[in-house]
């Protein structure tokens, strides 16, 4: 799972619900969380913001280093969520901070939830177990 998260989000209380997610799925789900400035709610440097998250809850799950998740210099793993001809499923479009993309082992999009879907939301839960 890729998520887009920021610790001035008014969705940081997912946080605890991701490390949920990861810890009841660690056998079938990684999920990676990229900080980005994208929407205008990470104002803190890539040292700030490990500390920052973890006063909101304790995670396990990958922190990428910040990043631009759309536009011209969206990560490149971004652009091809955002693009059908790329990812072959959809054009999804990444409008908000937690918005959450599960891609399965053989690099296919298999979902895309909005920033207020929770990660514990029974439909992600049936995604990862399908």
């Amino acid at each position: 799972m890729l998520v887009n998260i920021a610790t001035a989000s008014t969705y940081i209380n997912q946080l605890h619900e991701l490390e949920t997610l990861q810890q009841q799925f660690r056998d079938s789900l990684v999920i990676i969380a990229v900080p980005s400035n994208s929407f205008n709610s990470e104002p803190l440097t890539d040292e700030q913001i490990r500390p920052t998250l973890q006063t909101f809850a304790h995670f396990s799950f990958l922190l990428t280093a910040k990043a631009a998740v759309e536009g011209d210099k969206a990560l490149s793993v971004y652009k091809w969520v955002a693009d059908k001809q790329k990812n072959g499923r959809a054009s999804f479009e990444i409008t908000s901070n937690f918005q959450k993309v599960l891609i399965d082992e053989e690099g296919q999009v298999i979902g895309f939830f909005a920033s207020d879907v929770n990660p514990l939301n029974q439909i992600i839960r049936t995604v990862i177990t399908e």
